[in-house]
């Protein structure tokens, strides 16, 4: 009975594929995965359709940009944060079907989304609470214009550079980091000051 098992398992496989030939053989070819369709817009449709495209890309979203059209030319205005998001919207809008090319008027204000002292101290302390390295309650918070001053004790070096990092994460513009190291101590092992006799 157990040499009958095999033969039986070999003839399925070599029926499945057989009948999947077959099956597959008479399906009708598959349609193509994606059609390029080519229409020319009107130019207040065009300067719309780089308006919604610009308004829905998830780096130029935030921005109120106005755009117009002459004889496929697109012209952005407004005011973005960066170069970067300068050139995202300028990318973004030669994308659009249609745009022969863009003409980027966008100025760039640093301090478009500038986010009050208040709100930067809150945000590093946050961010502190989250830190593994920094010790939250042991570092104090200093912000004026923007510019953050750190004081406290951290226990090693990597805590005051995750420190200054998580005050730029925080929206520091520029971190003073005038912590002070102190290692931990275990008092077990004794000093390392210690004499050896």
């Amino acid at each position: 009975m157990m040499s009958r098992m095999p033969r039986v398992v070999m003839t399925m496989s070599l029926i499945v594929p057989l009948w999947a030939a077959v099956s597959f053989a008479e399906q009708p070819p598959a349609p193509p995965t994606s059609v390029r369709v080519s229409v020319q817009l009107p130019e207040s449709d065009l300067a719309t359709a780089v308006q919604l495209t610009l308004r829905n890309d998830p780096y130029t979203f935030p921005y109120m940009l106005g755009v117009t059209a002459v004889d496929g030319v697109v012209t952005v205005t407004g005011k973005v944060e960066s170069e970067f998001s300068k050139k995202r919207v300028e990318l973004v809008a030669a994308r659009v079907e249609g745009v022969k090319s863009v003409r980027n008027n966008v100025t760039i204000d640093p301090k478009l989304f500038a986010k009050p002292d208040w709100q930067i101290k809150e945000d590093i302390q946050s961010e502190f609470v989250w830190s593994p390295l920094v010790p939250a309650n042991k570092v104090g918070i200093q912000v004026a214009d923007g510019v953050v001053t750190l004081r406290g004790e951290v226990p090693d070096l990597e805590a005051v550079q995750a420190a200054t990092a998580n005050a730029i994460q925080g929206g520091a513009k520029k971190v003073d980091n005038k912590l002070t190291i102190k290692p931990h101590v275990n008092l077990t092992l004794g000093s390392p000051w210690r004499t050896l006799h």
